[in-house]
């Protein structure tokens, strides 16, 4: 928890790789991700992220860790907290969301930004992984001529055979190379959609 609440990103991945307890509180129930944000040290907020913390737990307050970033104007942790999925419209026990805790310290305008920023990178996010995944797929079922012309571009191209010549890799299939499309998280999923439907 020290290590997020000081920004110490390589700490925070080392001690993560040990088992270290993502969800552990502090006394007023924040965890290591709601200590990252509070204090704007966004690369620790993407590891703690990516490592599977809870982006909706709540501290005594009924604060997120959204919450906190907004509320002290830290809008690239906002950013990336709002591209990792994180619910803006969520209230704390007193009824407040993000954009209103922004307010109370004259962070509206900088935050709203930031929402807005972490929105369209989970779009082009979202949209980027669908698009790998569905070049992958009709590239193997050789449907390339029924994608977009921007999606055809390396489409149906395999690797070289093992053997084949000095540095070529071994052949890579379809299921291997969908497996190495970066995944999103369910919770980004169902954002970038309904950030979608609301364009």
């Amino acid at each position: 928890m020290l290590a997020a609440y000081t920004g110490k990103t390589e700490a925070v991945s080392e001690l993560v790789e040990l088992g270290a307890n993502l969800e552990a509180t502090d006394a007023q129930g924040n965890t290591a991700l709601m200590l990252a944000a509070n204090f704007g040290h966004t690369a620790s907020v993407r590891a703690l992220v990516q490592a599977g913390a809870d982006i909706e737990a709540t501290n005594n307050n009924g604060d997120t860790a959204l919450m906190r970033a907004a509320f002290y104007g830290m809008t690239e942790a906002v950013r990336a907290l709002v591209q990792a999925g994180a619910n803006i419209e969520a209230t704390a026990i007193n009824g407040s969301t993000a954009l209103i805790l922004a307010a109370y310290n004259g962070h509206t305008e900088a935050v709203t930004q930031a929402i807005t920023d972490g929105k369209q990178a989970l779009i082009d996010q979202f949209q980027a992984v669908r698009d790998k995944r569905k070049a992958i797929v009709f590239g193997r079922l050789g449907l390339k001529e029924h994608l977009p012309a921007a999606a055809r571009v390396g489409v149906g191209a395999r690797p070289a055979r093992a053997g084949a010549g000095a540095g070529a890799g071994a052949r890579v299939g379809a299921a291997t190379r969908l497996q190495q499309v970066p995944p999103l998280s369910f919770k980004q999923i169902i954002m970038a959609q309904k950030y979608i439907s609301e364009q």
